[in-house]
């Protein structure tokens, strides 16, 4: 595949993009930055490249997680690329990008489906809590960004959090 995609045939909603694994026709790593943008999914969140602010990104189920994506330190739920892949069935799923659409409280498991992909489970393993937010992200930041969608910060009050 070049680039990690191809267009879909045009049936359904195709023609689409989409990838299979990272990235490897184009620089999707910035060292010592936050990955660089490199698409939106369909929930529209972005994706980003490998890495963060603050090291490797600590990812949710569905390889997203709430973070600042540049030195503002203005915070959004977004995926990033991983340049991990396995299917080994004894252990736990690492997508390229996305396992499921996020954020996942833990719930990704419900998205399985014999319909789809003969029931393949696509979840990531998760931060082992809830939500998962970037460890150095500024909580004000991180309650400004959570205040703007329904249910408010206090949302978060029915999620496990990791220490962040």
């Amino acid at each position: 595949l070049a680039c990690g995609g191809h267009v879909t045939p045009p049936v359904g909603p195709g023609p689409a993009y989409h990838y299979h694994k990272a990235a490897d026709c184009q620089d999707i790593q910035t060292p010592g930055a936050h990955g660089p943008l490199i698409g939106y999914a369909a929930d529209g969140y972005a994706i980003y490249g490998y890495g963060d602010l603050t090291g490797m990104p600590v990812v949710d189920e569905c390889h997203g997680h709430f973070g600042a994506i540049d030195d503002t330190g203005v915070v959004s739920y977004h995926y990033h690329a991983s340049d991990e892949y396995n299917m080994d069935t004894d252990l736990v799923h690492k997508p390229y990008y996305m396992g499921c659409q996020g954020p996942s409280v833990s719930r990704c498991n419900e998205t399985i489906s014999d319909d789809y992909d003969d029931g393949a489970n696509w979840c990531g393993a998760g931060c082992g809590s809830d939500v998962c937010v970037q460890p150095g992200t500024s909580k004000d930041a991180l309650e400004t960004y959570l205040e703007q969608m329904e249910g408010g910060y206090a949302w978060l009050d029915s999620f496990s959090v990791n220490e962040y």
